[in-house]
C-alpha cells in the first residue's frame, strides 16, 4: 500500500522523471492512492501530464478532483479516458457537451448489460445529453431508455428536449411514437406543481411553442434554485438537475441569491465542480474542515502539548500537531524535517488543507532536489519505504538515496 502522504512527495517529480517513476509504482496502490482524498493540486498536476493510462481513468473517477483535470484530460484526446469523463458520477453537463463533440454520440448509449445494472444506480444522467444529438436514433434510444426514470428530477427537461429534437429532425409521427413509449408518463402526468408551461407541453408534445416555453422555464436558474432549495432533494436528484438540459449558463447571482444556506451546505460539492461557481456561494465551513482521527473529537484550541511531543505522531496524536500546525506554533517546514514516522506526518500535513499543503510542499522542494533529484530508482525507493519507515521524511529521503546510489 502506498501510503496518502506520498502524495506530497509525488507532487515534487521531476518532469524528467516523472513518467518512469508513477510506471514503476504498484498499480493497484496507485489505485487506491488516487481513489483517496485529498489529492494535492502538483499531485494531479504530474499524474495528469506524466501518468499511465490506467492512472488517467483512476483520476477520472475520483470525485475529489475539479472538473478543470477533466477537461486537461480530455484536451489529451484518448477516446477511453474521454468516454470515461462523460460517465463519471463527478461529470458535469459542460463536460459530457464537450465529450459529445469528440466522440460519436452512438458510442455513448449504454449496452443492454450495463442498463440492466440501472435500477439502483441513479445514473440516467448520462442519456440527457443524448437527447440533444442530431442524431434521431440515439435520440429514440437516449428516450428509451429514460422510461424508468420519467420522475428523475432533471427527466422532465431531458424528456422534453428530446421531443423538440425529434419534432426537428422527424416531425410530429416520431414525437408520437415515442410518446407511446414512455407509457409511465401516460399513467402518471407530471403532477400539480410543476409549472403549467410544462404540463401543457407533455399535454401538446408536438407543438414546438409549448416546448420552447417549457423548456425555458426548467431551463431557468430561477427553477433551478426553487428545486435545490426544496429540503427532500437528494444529491441525485440534485445533479440531475444541474446536468439536464438548459440553454442558457447558470446565473450565479441568482443563486447566490435565492439558495438557502441548507442547500448551499447540502449541495455544495455539486456546485462547487461548475465552472465560474463563487466562493461566495460556498460555505465557509466547507473550505476549512478540522482533521479528526476515527472517533476522536476535533483538536483542542487550548492545547499546548510540547514540541518534542508533537514531533512524535500518531495517528491518535494527530488532531493536535494539526491545531499546532495550524496556529503557528509549530512551522510546516519544522514538521517535515523533524515529524517522525515520516508517513504519519506527512499525512497530518496533507489533511491540513490547502494553506498547509502549500507549505510542506515548499518545504519538501530543496530535500527532495538534493536527494532524489532525478534519479527514479531513488523516488521508487522512497514511495516503497515510506509505509514503515521510523524515521523522519529527511532521513527516509536520505535512506532511499544511499540505498540506490551507484
Amino acid at each position: 500500500m502506498i501510503p496518502s502522504g506520498a502524495v506530497l512527495l509525488l507532487g515534487q517529480l521531476s518532469p524528467a522523471v516523472a513518467a518512469d517513476v508513477l510506471s514503476r509504482l504498484a498499480p493497484d496502490a496507485m489505485d487506491t492512492l488516487l481513489g483517496g482524498s485529498p489529492l494535492t493540486a502538483p499531485f494531479v498536476a504530474r499524474v495528469v501530464a506524466h501518468g499511465t493510462h490506467r492512472q488517467h481513468l483512476r483520476i477520472v473517477a475520483c470525485p475529489s478532483v475539479g472538473t478543470d483535470v477533466r477537461e486537461r484530460l480530455l484536451d489529451q484526446g484518448d477516446p477511453e479516458v474521454t468516454a470515461a469523463v462523460y460517465r463519471s458520477p463527478s461529470t458535469t453537463r459542460g463536460l459530457q457537451r464537450r465529450v459529445r463533440t469528440m466522440l460519436p454520440p452512438a458510442s455513448l448509449l449504454p449496452g443492454p448489460q450495463e442498463r440492466a445494472g440501472w435500477q439502483a444506480g441513479h445514473i440516467e444522467y448520462r442519456l440527457y445529453p443524448l437527447v440533444e444529438s442530431d442524431d434521431r436514433g440515439t435520440v429514440v434510444a437516449a428516450l428509451t431508455y429514460l422510461a424508468p426514470y420519467t420522475r428523475s428530477p432533471g427527466a422532465l427537461a431531458a424528456i422534453l428536449r428530446g421531443y423538440q429534437q425529434l419534432l426537428r429532425l422527424s416531425g410530429p409521427d416520431a414525437v408520437r411514437d415515442i410518446v407511446g413509449i414512455l407509457t409511465d408518463l401516460r399513467r402518471r402526468p407530471p403532477r400539480e406543481d410543476v409549472p403549467l408551461e410544462v404540463r401543457s407541453a407533455f399535454e401538446n408534445p408536438t407543438d414546438p411553442g409549448c416546448l420552447a416555453h417549457a423548456l425555458a422555464r426548467l431551463g431557468s436558474t430561477e427553477y433551478l434554485a426553487d428545486q435545490l432549495a426544496n429540503a427532500n432533494l437528494s444529491n441525485a436528484g440534485a445533479h440531475s438537475l444541474l446536468i439536464a438540459p438548459r440553454d442558457d449558463e447558470l446565473d450565479w447571482d441568482v443563486l447566490s441569491e435565492r439558495l438557502p444556506l441548507s442547500a448551499r451546505r447540502n449541495f455544495t460539492f455539486l456546485l462547487a465542480r461548475e465552472p465560474g461557481c463563487p466562493p461566495r456561494l460556498l460555505p465557509v465551513d466547507w473550505r476549512d474542515r478540522k482533521l479528526t482521527s476515527g472517533r476522536a473529537e476535533p483538536a483542542d484550541p487550548a492545547d499546548r502539548s510540547g514540541p518534542d511531543e508533537l514531533l512524535r505522531t500518531s495517528s491518535a496524536s494527530a488532531p493536535r500537531v494539526l491545531d499546532a500546525l495550524r496556529a503557528g506554533r509549530l512551522p510546516a517546514a519544522d514538521y517535515v524535517a523533524h515529524g517522525a514516522p515520516a508517513t504519519y506526518a506527512l499525512a497530518v500535513l496533507l489533511t491540513g488543507g490547502p494553506v498547509l499543503c502549500a507549505e510542506a510542499s515548499a518545504a519538501l522542494t530543496e530535500p527532495t532536489t538534493r536527494h532524489l533529484g532525478e534519479h527514479t530508482d531513488a523516488w521508487v525507493a522512497a514511495v516503497n519505504l515510506l509505509p514503515d519507515f521510523p524515521g523522519t521524511t529527511h532521513e527516509l529521503l536520505e535512506t532511499a538515496a544511499a540505498m540506490t546510489a551507484p
